[in-house]
């Protein structure tokens, strides 16, 4: 954003799953496992769809034909409305799968905390995001604020992010997150940079329509 923001921490968008009730050898690793008859009805999602979704619907994924195709038939598997931090929900066993979700870092600070949950990140295409604080022109202290941006870039600070939020930037050296990301890549993962804190939207203005279709979908008869 023109040197106004800084790129803190890094964000996998993909699906939270209870580990308890569904085995190993049934966990749905593409988008294309989701529309599977077994799970019609056990998936939640969220109302920022469009946000997450709209990705799908670029020339390196699905693309915009295939995207509208899948999400209509996405939305007949879905049974529930949930929002970010009700994954709680999934543990419990009220839903199966929700996603696509806010974050693979909520599921990370469960695991820590011995929950049944894990994530799933899409084959034909994960979005990373990036969280990107910057300093308001109104700020009343901006040099604390630099101070303290600059405390968090350094490895004490991100590996303090590590332990707090269950992320870090993968863009740092000594990053958990990079290990992830090329772990996703390795195992033939679309990692694709989504439009938060990477300017995709402006380079493509067609995602706020995608946006506006895929809410459209999935708030329809939820």
């Amino acid at each position: 954003y023109d040197r106004r923001a800084v790129k803190l921490m890094t964000e996998l968008v993909g699906f939270s799953y209870n580990t308890k009730l569904i085995a190993p050898n049934d966990v749905p690793h593409s988008y294309a496992d989701l529309l599977k008859p077994q799970w019609k009805g056990k998936i939640a999602t969220s109302p920022y769809q469009g946000t997450f979704m709209g990705i799908l619907g670029l020339p390196n994924a699905l693309g915009p034909r295939r995207m509208l195709d899948f999400v209509k038939r996405f939305n007949e598997q879905v049974d529930g409305i949930m929002t970010c931090g009700d994954v709680d929900r999934v543990v419990a066993g009220e839903f199966l799968i929700y996603g696509l979700d806010c974050g693979d870092h909520e599921v990370r600070l469960r695991q820590r905390k011995g929950e049944a949950i894990a994530s799933i990140y899409p084959r034909e295409a994960t979005e990373v995001n990036y969280i990107s604080p910057g300093i308001p022109l109104t700020a009343a202290h901006p040099a604390a604020a630099r101070l303290f941006l600059s405390y968090l870039l350094t490895r004490e600070g991100q590996n303090d992010l590590w332990e707090l939020t269950g992320q870090d930037s993968d863009l740092m050296s000594g990053s958990h997150m990079a290990k992830v990301v090329a772990d996703l890549r390795q195992a033939h993962v679309n990692v694709i940079a989504g439009p938060q804190g990477t300017g995709l939207d402006e380079r493509y203005p067609q995602l706020a329509e995608y946006n506006r279709e895929i809410t459209a979908i999935i708030m329809q008869g939820h």
